[in-house]
């Protein structure tokens, strides 16, 4: 497991067999990536983990099922591990008050009634309480503008709100908007204008031009992903959150372009990574033939660089897994004994269980439906929950009064140095397993 990601769900097993330290550490790392900040990170990641061990548990706690509630009210996922982790917070922080008062021995019925106590306010939680515990009135910036001109300078500025007006603009006005939009992005890949305004623009206008499924962005868009600095400065976190989604949209038919993405060994990872998504999901959807894309495949097992572990091999069994293919598991299985392939992230198990998954449904898109992975959609709703365009000053991460643009855990009545400080190694674990902590979160 090389990332983690609030809005989908890590596989039990394989979150569970992390490190307690490392599961920490993919959790602080996907808020540094994705700018979220907040007053103490080191903190709000503990709680966080918590949180998912909690759900990769299972059923001994109510967590996984709330948590599956709020979403079904409407809550996403990272709002609904925040709404769950206030209440953790609260557990602790009785924990840590019981752990400073003489009583017979730990695990005692005070910690049992403490226990208690959590699981009952975890599920009394819904998302209309949630949101109604927090209201700061902030609402972004919907002033449309009156042309093309303004639009794009409104999308260029260095802003920390979505500008929503512009981009639903752009959206109506697409026969104005979408010339503008490629010419800017071919000038871009020519390297005739790069400053950080077109920049700026060029992310949401990508994003669009994938809404609008617009085929004639693909020609320029598989050229900037083929230079890994140009392509992180303009696309960044969303190389790995919405980069195969845009390329499936503007897809017009070149195979040999998607190839050349996925074969250039100096590319960023990710970026091949995505490309093998969007092919994966073309051939399924019938835009690619399938024997080409199998006999490619077979064929990149054979020359891709780097002969080495890195994340696009993870997008090779991806690939092969989502689209069903049984016949490649000798090679998945040696790409796994020669270390091309991290196994926290990709195991036989896994492999199989897709597989199985694949051949079990008519369509064959199980898989892609697991993974996200389809055309891309909805532009302004997706980036209106990045936590970038929350509205929040951007800091770093320890300063006072910058938050991930959702309620903050509650306040502490007192400092804290150590949310697990109190627990002795023999303590029943805090997270509620029924483990020792030794056993469970400490290790």
């Amino acid at each position: 497991m090389e990332r983690y990601d609030p809005h989908s769900a890590p596989e039990p097993e394989v979150w569970l067999a992390l490190d307690e330290v490392l599961r920490t550490d993919l959790v602080e790392a996907h808020h540094r990536r994705a700018r979220i900040r907040v007053p103490d990170l080191p903190l709000h990641a503990a709680i966080h983990t918590t949180v998912e061990n909690q759900i990769a548990l299972g059923r001994e706690l109510p967590v996984r099922q709330t948590v599956e509630r709020l979403m079904r009210e409407g809550l996403d996922r990272h709002e609904a591990l925040h709404a769950v982790g206030a209440e953790a917070l609260r557990y602790i922080q009785d924990l840590a008050l019981l752990a400073d008062r003489p009583h017979p021995k730990a695990g005692g019925p005070r910690e049992e009634a403490a226990l208690a106590g959590y699981k009952a306010a975890v599920e009394r939680l819904t998302a209309d309480g949630w949101r109604a515990s927090f209201d700061d009135g902030d609402s972004d910036d919907e002033t449309r503008p009156p042309n093309i001109d303004a639009a794009i300078a409104e999308l260029g500025r260095d802003s920390d709100r979505l500008p929503t007006g512009s981009m639903q603009w752009a959206l109506d006005n697409w026969d104005q908007a979408a010339p503008r939009f490629l010419r800017m992005l071919e000038d871009y890949v020519a390297g005739a204008d790069r400053t950080d305004g077109t920049v700026n623009a060029l992310f949401l206008a990508v994003h669009l031009l994938g809404e609008k499924q617009e085929t004639a962005a693909f020609p320029s868009l598989c050229r900037v992903l083929m230079e890994p600095d140009v392509a992180e400065d303009l696309l960044g976190d969303a190389i790995t959150e919405n980069l195969s989604r845009i390329l499936v949209s503007t897809f017009d038919g070149d195979r040999l372009a998607l190839r050349r993405v996925v074969e250039a060994a100096d590319a960023e990872p990710f970026v091949r990574y995505a490309a093998l998504d969007a092919m994966a999901y073309l051939t399924r959807t019938g835009r690619i033939p399938e024997d080409e894309t199998r006999a490619y495949l077979g064929h990149l097992r054979q020359a891709m660089e780097p002969r080495a572990d890195s994340p696009v091999w993870d997008g090779w069994a991806g690939a092969v897994a989502n689209l069903g293919y049984a016949e490649f598991e000798a090679e998945v299985a040696t790409l796994l004994e020669q270390g091309y392939i991290e196994p926290i992230a990709t195991d036989m198990d896994w492999f199989r269980e897709r597989v199985r998954l694949v051949r079990g449904d008519p369509e064959g898109l199980a898989g892609f439906a697991e993974d996200h992975i389809g055309p891309f959609e909805d532009a302004i709703g997706t980036l209106s929950s990045w936590a970038s365009f929350s509205g929040e000053d951007d800091g770093y991460p320890g300063e006072d009064g910058f938050d991930d643009g959702l309620p903050p855990w509650p306040a502490a009545d007192q400092p804290y140095v150590d949310p697990m400080r109190h627990v002795g190694r023999n303590d029943p674990c805090p997270c509620g397993s029924g483990k020792k902590y030794k056993k469970c979160c400490l290790r």
